[in-house]
């Protein structure tokens, strides 16, 4: 899979946060990296990409022309550009579009979201139809063209940012005047997606979210859209997910990387023989009432296998 990472000088202050998160949570094995941003923010992009390059079998940047159009105009310039770059490319069918708002959530994220978006490719032969051309989080439009209020029966819905994008998409005739429109592309090319898009619980896309924080045994957190109708994306985090989009103060990233760190400071003491002990303990709970007392610890163990198992590797 073609990770592809857009630089704005909006979100540039998110990098560290990403790096960090990459180091806890690697994307995989055999994927490629894209990180492109306009002039402005070319050592950035630079800078980023040479921070974690290794992480992929290979990478580039790529630098376009600066833009003052503001949102959505310069988003939608974005992806304009990043379309007609992957067009030219033969050896690449897909891509993922990552923004730096989105908080990765468990290892080997971008291994399991390429599975599934292949899978269905496979299983479009064989059912004899046409493969999804995105995979991510379908959502309904509120708003038309004027930015009024419509029913979803004609406002219909659209794909979240955060997801795969087959190249096919790159190829679509709207995409020559997107960056004049001042709609989001995701409402643009809306009605070009949606019939086959393959709505997926693997991204979750809380748009503008804050104080995110644990509840018992879930993660949740505050809206922070100021949007008109009252219209909130603030739902708590899915056990199925791997990413989350829109966290707008950081707060959720540092509360995986608080539990990160305490898994770290425990593993120094404990073996892969100990880890494995103790999901196989877990696992042998069959109380209903147990069960769920039990699930944030079965999580914790399986991170400590994982962390257990890259130290090594780093040692090695």
């Amino acid at each position: 899979m073609k990770l592809t990472i857009p630089v704005s000088r909006h979100d540039r202050c998110l990098i560290p946060n990403l790096v960090k998160s990459l180091e806890s949570f690697k994307p995989g094995t055999d994927h490629e990296l894209i990180i492109f941003g306009s002039r402005e923010v070319e050592q950035d992009v630079l800078e980023l990409e040479k921070k974690i390059k290794h992480l992929f079998v290979s990478s580039e940047t790529l630098i376009i022309n600066d833009t003052m159009l503001g949102w959505p105009m310069s988003c939608n310039f974005y992806f304009q550009q990043l379309c007609k770059h992957i067009s030219g490319k033969k050896d690449t069918d897909a891509f993922m579009w990552f923004e730096l708002d989105t908080t990765i959530i468990k290892p080997n994220w971008l291994d399991i979201i390429s599975d599934e978006y292949y899978a269905d490719t496979t299983k479009a032969i064989k059912e004899k139809r046409l493969p999804s051309i995105y995979l991510g989080t379908r959502e309904r439009v509120y708003e038309g063209k004027a930015g009024e209020l419509l029913p979803e029966s004609l406002a219909g819905q659209r794909m979240a940012p955060i997801g795969v994008y087959s190249k096919e998409i790159c190829l679509s005739p709207v995409l020559n005047s997107l960056s004049l429109t001042n709609r989001h592309w995701t409402h643009v090319i809306q009605w070009y997606v949606v019939k086959r898009l393959k709505n997926s619980q693997l991204i979750q896309n809380n748009w503008r979210t804050k104080n995110y924080r644990h509840e018992q045994e879930n993660i949740v957190c505050d809206s922070d859209a100021n949007l008109a109708w009252g219209i909130h994306w603030n739902n708590p985090l899915n056990d199925n997910a791997v990413l989350v989009h829109g966290c707008k103060d950081s707060s959720l990233f540092k509360l995986l990387l608080d539990n990160n760190n305490n898994d770290m400071k425990m593993i120094k003491n404990l073996s892969v023989e100990d880890a494995e002990d103790i999901v196989d303990d877990l696992e042998d709970v069959s109380d209903l009432d147990a069960e769920k007392q039990t699930k944030i610890y079965k999580q914790r163990a399986s991170n400590l296998k994982f962390l257990k198992k890259n130290k090594k590797e780093t040692e090695e």
